[in-house]
């Protein structure tokens, strides 16, 4: 599992290793661009990645499909990063 808290970001398929990173942003990033400038592995699941914003109690999860990005250049999933954000990259597909 690979995530990062944003400014930041987590998730199995981050990074190339295991388990929560923490990246200090110093403008404004988009999902893709957090993504892109750490890496990720070939497990790394892009078209599932969550977001998790808010606090802990009542969190707002937001699902970013960056494979239609990277596939078709569309942007309307990658949306700007606030601060405490925590990205969630799977490296298994998400049951319903």
């Amino acid at each position: 599992m690979s995530s990062f808290t944003a400014g930041h970001g987590f998730g199995g398929g981050l990074g190339g290793t295991a388990g929560a990173q923490y990246k200090e942003l110093e403008r404004k990033t988009t999902v893709g661009q957090l993504v892109a400038q750490v890496g990720y592995t070939e497990y790394a699941v892009l078209d599932e990645i969550r977001v998790i914003r808010g606090d802990a109690k009542t969190p707002e999860v937001i699902q970013v499909d960056l494979k239609r990005l990277y596939e078709y250049g569309d942007r309307s999933m990658d949306i700007v990063l606030k601060d405490g954000d925590i990205v969630f990259v799977p490296r298994e597909h998400i049951a319903d």
